[in-house]
């Protein structure tokens, strides 16, 4: 059986359910299938995480910001990119210290470059194997937990600045 036409998912989905909230996070996996499309077609705003973990993950984030402009172009001219994210980032490597300066190599509005960055952790790949929980649950303190905290008020401020940005 054939997937039906992401814009008119898109569509349902924006009539049934997203309009009976102020917000709603999807969180896709890190490729350009049907799913993420989706996600797009029903967007405001995205955030790209970008792993530290070389330059495959910049390259990436290349193709997902020409996806977008196609995107918003074809199907949704709502949709905006909110920011960018380093993620995985480990301080003890040279490639860790400068992950923000690589980022802005790549990113053409330094602006939309968050501030946050999120530390590589165990924490998270054992909390999702093992406990089948979440970081706030299985580790409170840790500072991966801690980023993300701070990340979610960074986002928060961002998304409302967007949002008197485009009302005026």
């Amino acid at each position: 059986q054939q997937a039906p036409d992401p814009l008119q998912v898109a569509h349902r989905l924006r009539a049934a359910v997203i309009q009976n909230y102020d917000w709603i996070l999807i969180d896709a996996p890190p490729h350009l299938g049907y799913w993420n499309q989706l996600a797009l077609d029903v967007a405001d705003k995205v955030l790209i995480p970008v792993p530290q973990t070389g330059n495959y993950p910049l390259i990436g984030l290349l193709q997902m910001r020409s996806t977008i402009d196609a995107t918003r172009e074809r199907a949704n001219p709502r949709l905006r990119l909110l920011g960018v994210v380093s993620t995985m980032v480990d301080q003890r490597t040279s490639m860790g210290r400068t992950a923000r300066e690589r980022l802005a190599l790549f990113v053409r509005d330094e602006h939309l470059i968050c501030e946050t960055q999120i530390p590589r952790a165990t924490a998270v790949e054992w909390s999702q194997a093992h406990s089948r929980s979440n970081l706030f649950a299985t580790a409170p303190s840790e500072p991966v937990t801690l980023a993300m905290v701070q990340l979610m008020e960074e986002i928060e401020a961002r998304w409302e600045k967007s949002d008197r940005t485009r009302s005026n």
